[in-house]
């Protein structure tokens, strides 16, 4: 497994962990998911759009800012990320980002 499978695959684990209803404990919270996004921000996306959109809409996600996480979602999607693709499904269903 590569790096960037890697990374999306956490990714996925951390998204569906913040769509699951109301969970007591924040995910935020978990070191894991701490690392990752420090993971995220610190990597580099020059010439990677899709991870870019990717990377960028996780940040937001994670602070419960939905909008600004579809519209960068929404650009990764663009560039056939489909991490970014299948974010963007769970957050119409889940009614995230309007």
């Amino acid at each position: 497994m590569n790096t960037r499978q890697f990374v999306s695959l956490t990714a996925l684990v951390f998204v569906t962990a913040m769509a699951v209803a109301e969970t007591p404990d924040d995910p935020r919270d978990d070191p894991v998911v701490k690392r990752k996004l420090i993971s995220m921000n610190n990597a580099s996306t020059w010439f990677h759009p899709d991870l870019f959109g990717e990377f960028s809409a996780m940040r937001y996600y994670s602070n419960r800012d939905y909008r600004d996480a579809r519209e960068y979602f929404e650009y990764g999607a663009l560039y056939a990320d489909k991490f970014s693709q299948l974010s963007l499904g769970l957050m119409y269903i889940n009614g995230e980002g309007g």
